[in-house]
């Protein structure tokens, strides 16, 4: 096992341990809901949580009372955006994921991007899944990078390699780098 896969081990073990990720992921999509960039952008790419990320019903939700286009992630070999609406129907997808069950592929590069992590450093590196779909994403990405975190998921560094994209933000519920 690399020494990366075990630093992944560990911070989904600290992910699973963490208690109050309901209120955590409240004070956090707060914390994103004010952010200038949020409140500018006319779309919004997003991921559907799973249990142990930070929720995202609250951000998809006022994206779509402020009149803003929402993209989501659909994975199969590649990871494609797709657009939701407030009617949209889902089904589970790869990896046990929620994403729609009829779509259009985006056409559009979004404003903004939320992105999952498993975890991050001080510098804004993050380290996802270990399958890079969102990296090969963000390699031509050119809107602002948004990470959503619960604070247990910081860690000192985050031990990187040439295809990582780094983020230009991280929220978590005890501050924002």
């Amino acid at each position: 096992m690399t020494a990366k896969n075990i630093q992944r081990r560990m911070l989904k073990k600290q992910i699973e341990e963490f208690a109050d990720k309901h209120k955590a992921s409240q004070i956090i999509s707060q914390k994103a809901l004010e952010l200038e960039d949020y409140k500018k952008a006319k779309s919004i790419f997003i991921y559907i949580n799973t249990d142990d990320e930070v929720s995202t019903d609250k951000i998809i939700e006022d994206a779509f009372i402020s009149g803003k286009r929402v993209f989501v992630p659909v994975t199969s070999d590649i990871m494609r955006l797709v657009e939701i609406f407030p009617n949209t129907r889902y089904k589970r997808g790869k990896y046990n994921i929620k994403e729609p069950v009829d779509f259009i592929e985006a056409n559009i590069q979004p404003d903004i991007a939320f992105i999952p992590l498993v975890g991050f450093d001080k510098n804004k590196n993050r380290m996802g899944r270990g399958k890079g779909y969102y990296d090969r994403y963000l390699e031509n990405y050119k809107g602002k990078k948004i990470a959503l975190a619960f604070a247990v998921q910081q860690t000192d560094a985050i031990l990187t390699e040439k295809c990582d994209i780094a983020m230009d933000m991280v929220i978590t519920e005890e501050a924002i780098f």
